[in-house]
């Protein structure tokens, strides 16, 4: 690290990744100097910088030069709301933002929603937000640009369900133009948060369900008509089927454009996979679970 605080490191590598618990006992943060941060968020070369198991200083971030910084991740670091806003109303070139293992809470969405992340392409989070704070973020109009967007699994969460996601609004595609990836994962989205997204008119290249509370034929017609699809994950929660034997498979056979499917089905509803002429399938997964 002295050739990071003392040196110019960081003005030759254009991106930087820390993982800070690895060989430690307890898994216990790496906890960094300011310095370090004043060097790493003014550096003029760094453009995607990855912090895990870390802490994090915000203090330094540049305000008035514009940082070459476009990708952050912060996984297993502790940020707080400050450092959240400050993050998304200094860094105006990030295009893509990943938030693991945070802390952060529902207050996070709309700071996401009102920030000056004018650029952001991709936005990850694994955090429980709950759905008022996903709400905040799919009814924003200042996230024009998005592309993909993750609700991923809150790390070192249990089955608890308390600030997950169960439920999103209808998306104005008015306001999300290029959105065209949707996932949530272990989050319990209800069928009605999945309706949501699947009638918001969006053409969708990627979806991805895992975990979600009810997925019936309803979904599956619904997602067959929308045959823009290139890749589709669909996946039970903690080994127990969500997807049964009264599922009509057939109904994917419209999706002309699928190139990867991931699925997790029983033995009835592999046979009807099997049925469906591929067109242009590459790569497909059905995840076995072993029942006692």
């Amino acid at each position: 690290m002295s050739g990071l605080v003392h040196g110019d490191l960081n003005e030759l590598f254009s991106e930087f990744s820390f993982v800070g618990n690895i060989g430690r006992k307890g898994n216990d943060n790496v906890t960094f100097k300011q310095s370090v941060f004043k060097r790493l968020f003014n550096s003029k070369k760094i453009e995607s910088l990855t912090l895990h198991s870390t802490n994090v200083i915000t203090k330094d971030i540049p305000s008035r030069q514009v940082s070459s910084l476009t990708n952050l991740k912060l996984i297993n670091v502790s940020v707080s709301m400050e450092n959240l806003r400050i993050i998304c109303n200094r860094l105006e070139s990030l295009t893509e933002l990943t938030l693991i293992g945070n802390d952060i809470d529902q207050r996070a969405g709309l700071i996401l929603a009102n920030s000056k992340l004018k650029n952001l392409t991709h936005l990850t989070i694994g955090n429980k937000i709950g759905s008022e704070g996903a709400e905040h973020l799919l009814t924003t109009n200042k996230l024009k640009r998005l592309k993909k967007l993750e609700f991923t699994d809150p790390i070192g969460t249990t089955f608890q369900t308390d600030g997950f996601i169960e439920y999103v609004p209808l998306i104005d595609c008015s306001k999300f133009p290029d959105l065209c990836s949707f996932t949530s994962c272990r989050h319990l989205l209800s069928k009605e948060g999945i309706m949501n997204v699947l009638n918001s008119g969006i053409s969708w290249k990627e979806l991805t369900f895992i975990g979600c509370r009810s997925f019936d034929d309803d979904c599956i017609l619904r997602i067959g008509k929308i045959t823009s699809i290139e890749k589709l994950c669909l996946e039970d929660y903690c080994g127990i089927p969500y997807i049964g034997f009264s599922i009509s498979y057939e109904y994917l056979s419209s999706l002309q454009n699928l190139t990867h499917l991931e699925i997790s089905v029983d033995n009835n509803g592999l046979l009807e996979l099997c049925k469906i002429e591929p067109n242009n399938l590459k790569y497909f997964c059905n995840y076995v679970h072993f029942y006692h």
